[in-house]
């Protein structure tokens, strides 16, 4: 989420308002690593792992970012709670990385939704 290529966008917030104001919605693709993996925190639900990924995914919105989208099409991957293993194809009791990391991104995505962007009156990203 650090990242980013300020070579060819300097100013972030700036480009997402000027695709705000042409009417269009923008979206990032993510392809996680989890924080367990780096030997920064946790497993899938620690207040690391939690704290960093909402962090990051929250940052990007509050710039004007209008969605997330989750890419588990790498070989790693957040996997499902209580799985220590970072590689796609994980599986907890029927739940797989895939519908995991599905529902971190989208449920954030609502939250920040629902308590940032509908408290400001903002509606464009309905």
């Amino acid at each position: 989420y650090n990242h980013p290529n300020t070579d060819l966008f300097p100013n972030f917030t700036e480009w997402f308002q000027f695709l705000t104001h042409r009417g269009l919605r923008t979206y990032f693709n993510d392809h996680p690593f989890p924080v367990a993996g780096r030997n920064a925190g946790g497993l899938q639900t620690s207040p690391e792992e939690v704290a960093f990924r909402y962090q990051g995914l929250t940052e990007w919105m509050e710039r004007g970012l209008t969605t997330w989208w989750f890419d588990r099409n790498w070989a790693f991957s957040i996997p499902p709670p209580f799985i220590n293993e970072s590689y796609t194809g994980c599986n907890w009791k029927g739940l797989s990385n895939t519908g995991w990391g599905s529902h971190i991104y989208f449920g954030t995505v609502a939250h920040y939704d629902k308590n940032v962007r509908d408290a400001r009156g903002d509606t464009f990203y309905q």
